[in-house]
């Protein structure tokens, strides 16, 4: 269909920021895990749908992938859409 954009967020996440790369992708992945819900909860609590796009640099690839199996877990609304790394080590 001719679907349209009628309303977009963005979240630029800061949940890893600094030394916390240190602590492994298993822990930055539930950091960023919990800014997403938290994200939804408070920013968007009347949608009944959340469609996820992801955007993702380097470490951030790895991190992504281990947060989102935890935010589907968590947050029932959450519909992942897609997914973008760019210069990430996968395996």
């Amino acid at each position: 269909g001719n679907e349209t954009l009628s309303q977009c967020y963005f979240l630029a996440s800061r949940a890893n920021e600094g030394s916390r790369t240190l602590t492994g992708v298993e822990f930055l992945g539930l950091a960023l895990a919990e800014e997403v819900v938290t994200f939804m909860q408070e920013r968007l609590p009347s949608f009944k749908e959340v469609r996820l796009y992801f955007i993702s640099h380097s470490l951030g690839g790895l991190v992504v992938r281990q947060a989102v199996p935890s935010i589907l877990e968590r947050e029932p609304r959450a519909v992942p859409l897609g997914y973008l790394s760019i210069c990430s080590p996968h395996v």
